[in-house]
């Protein structure tokens, strides 16, 4: 006798890997529900998967922006980035940027402190993407949750804009795009978006943050600012809240100032 087998095609889950996978991509809002556990032989398939797109590595896709063709002077972002000592996140962070739709921004990794491994990664992707990467180490670790990084890569940035962001971080590929399309539109100071939580926080492992400039409600990642405006306020605090502290001095600085919001999941932090 043959066995029955039910061919019914079923709805997948809404907590599925594949329903969260497309609502992100899709740059909607996603439910706050507990993140999805996938198993690690199933984990080792996906990073497998990834690895392959077509018959086509990552290094093949990265590739088509190794390029020159946006004149450093007509660069209109500056993406600083904090590290230290995450190299598989960090590898994760650079091919995000690598792969966005629009390479009109410059990339600033900088590191807390020496190490060797992130050294010889920083530089193979900064030789190999002259025009798009560059880093530094410290001499010492300030260990202060990156930033006294971050007003180091403020002061050396010569761009309009200056988005600041951590090497556990990652950016949906539209992301440089849909900001400048913004920028372009509407002449901003910030520009605001949302962003998902992908760690345990506030007893939750799985959440979406829609994004305030104030307290409690803003991410470092998730805002773009114009240069000269973060600039004349600073990274004044070196504590755990200085992330609000910044948005709410960004805020009390100017009069009128000109806020654009993305209603819209741009990045992951994990």
């Amino acid at each position: 006798m043959k066995e029955s087998h039910d061919t019914t095609i079923k709805p997948a889950s809404p907590e599925s890997p594949i329903c969260v996978l497309r609502a992100f991509l899709k740059l909607g809002r996603l439910p706050v529900r507990p993140r999805p556990r996938i198993p690690l032989h199933r984990t080792a398939q996906i990073e497998s998967n990834l690895g392959s797109i077509n018959g086509k590595g990552c290094e093949n896709i990265t590739n088509q922006h190794d390029d020159d063709s946006i004149d450093s002077s007509e660069i209109a972002l500056t993406i600083v980035c904090v590290a230290y000592r995450r190299p598989q996140s960090l590898q994760v962070l650079l091919h995000c940027f690598l792969a966005q739709t629009s390479q009109n921004f410059r990339l600033l990794v900088i590191h807390d402190g020496p190490d060797d491994e992130m050294a010889s990664i920083l530089a193979e992707f900064a030789s190999r993407y002259p025009h798009r990467i560059d880093y530094l180490f410290t001499e010492e670790r300030y260990n202060d949750y990156g930033h006294s990084l971050r007003q180091i890569g403020l002061e050396r940035a010569t761009t309009p804009y200056v988005l600041f962001t951590n090497d556990d971080n990652y950016y949906v590929p539209v992301f440089v795009e849909t900001v400048l399309r913004v920028i372009e539109e509407n002449d901003p100071d910030i520009v605001l978006f949302d962003m998902v939580h992908s760690h345990d926080a506030y007893g939750l492992t799985y959440y979406v943050l829609i994004t305030e400039p104030r307290m409690n409600r803003f991410d470092v990642g998730s805002g773009v600012f114009r240069t000269d405006l973060a600039r004349a306020v600073g990274w004044r605090s070196r504590d755990f809240a200085a992330d609000g502290i910044f948005i709410q001095d960004v805020v009390a600085h100017k009069p009128n100032l000109k806020i654009e919001k993305i209603d819209k999941v741009l990045f992951v932090h994990n």
